[in-house]
Formats: C-alpha cells, structure tokens, sequence
C-alpha cells in the first residue's frame, strides 16, 4: 500500500506562525515574574480562572467565525482561528497593535489570499468593534456618574467611523471607477503606479464583503454575538 507522501507546502504556510508564536511566548515569559504568577495562581479561584478560561476560548471561537465571514470565508477556519491567537499574542508585548499587520501577513502565508486583502478585512473588523464600542458607551453613558460630559466625543468617533464605513462601501460598490481613478493618477504620477497597481485591487478584493448582504448580515451577527 502506497503511503501518501507529506505535504511540504503545509509546513511552508504553517512554519512563519509557528516561528512567530515562539518568539512571543519566549519573549513573554523572559519578561514576566514567574514567582509573583505562581503566588497569584495560588491565591486565585481555580473554579473562576476555569470559568475566564472557557469564556475566552468561547470568544475566540466567535471571534474566528467573525473574521473568516468577512474574508468571504477564503480561509480554512483552523487557519483563521490560529493566525487570529497569534495576532493576539503579539499585540501583548509590540506596540501600535502590530499585531494586527502580522496576522495579515501570517494567514497569507497559510492560504490564497493577499497581504493586502486580508488587511482590508482587519480594517473593517476594527471598524465594526469601535462602531461597537461606542454604541456600548452611550447605553451605559446614563448610569455612569460624571461621564454625562463625555457623550459628545463618543457621538463624534461614531459619527467617524460611519463616514469611514460609507467610504469603504462605495469604493466597494464602485470597484472599477476606484481602479480608473488609480490608473490615471498613476499615469500622471509612476511613483504611485508603482506603489498601489498591485495594493489596490487586492484592497479592494477585501471590501469586496461590503457588496455581499448574505455574508455581511452573518458578520453582523456575528459580531453582536461577540460583543
């Protein structure tokens, strides 16, 4: 019986993250106090570390179906899961939530999708999570004393972020006046041919889930769900 010879490629796609998540987990245990953990640990609640724990993971999981619907579901879920942990970890320990441009760059390596693409989907998500955020923050606005003064700013990001939102859409509703628009600056510029001939159609292949309502209903959902 012929034995199925191994899929290098697999460990080409899957050898960055690995990479990656090892390098964090060494930099972040080089950096933390494993006596004071231990102590924590011990005057902690092991029922409710078990009960943060199991919530985590549940939110995780969410987060994966989230971020897998708004790449057009392109990518394996194991992919998305994994690659969303990895981006996470980073995040703990580099600035600028960096972490978020790794995990464009290590779910490309896993799958067929573009750097560019799977960043416009990010971009979107964070989107979504501030839009999130700040309807979350104006519910609970009237019971939090003192804040009442704050409104106005939370109006002014989600008023924002809805415009940025609208943007999106119609560069997603209007791919190809986008690419025209593109050309001819670049006719005029070579500079900026050069930079976005390939940047902006992968781009706007990611927005491509704002013309899909089936698919941006579930993100939706998912999203509230995640919340």
């Amino acid at each position: 019986m012929n034995e199925k010879p191994p899929n290098r490629g697999d460990w080409r796609r899957v050898l960055p993250g690995i990479v990656v998540s090892l390098v964090s987990l060494i930099v972040v245990f080089y950096f933390a106090d494993l006596e004071k953990l231990r102590q924590a640990l011990l005057l902690a609640d092991i029922r409710l570390i078990v009960l943060a724990g199991g919530l985590m993971l549940s939110w995780l999981f969410v987060r994966g179906l989230l971020w897998r619907t708004l790449l057009k579901n392109a990518a394996s879920y194991r992919d998305v899961f994994w690659t969303i942990n990895e981006g996470y970890l980073i995040n703990n320990f580099l600035p600028f939530r960096l972490g978020e441009v790794a995990r464009a760059f290590l779910l490309s390596k896993k799958s067929e999708l573009s750097f560019w693409e799977i960043l416009s989907t990010i971009f979107i998500e964070r989107i979504m999570d501030i839009t999130y955020a700040v309807g979350s923050f104006l519910l609970l606005l009237p019971f939090v004393v003192g804040a009442r003064g704050q409104g106005a700013y939370a109006v002014l990001m989600g008023g924002v972020m809805l415009l940025v939102f609208l943007v999106l859409f119609l560069l997603a509703r209007n791919r190809q006046w986008a690419l025209e628009v593109n050309r001819k600056l670049g006719q005029r510029i070579p500079l900026i041919r050069r930079l976005t001939d390939r940047v902006v159609p992968s781009i706007l292949d990611g927005l491509a889930i704002l013309n899909d309502g089936r698919l941006f209903l579930w993100a939706l959902i998912w999203a509230s769900l995640d919340w």
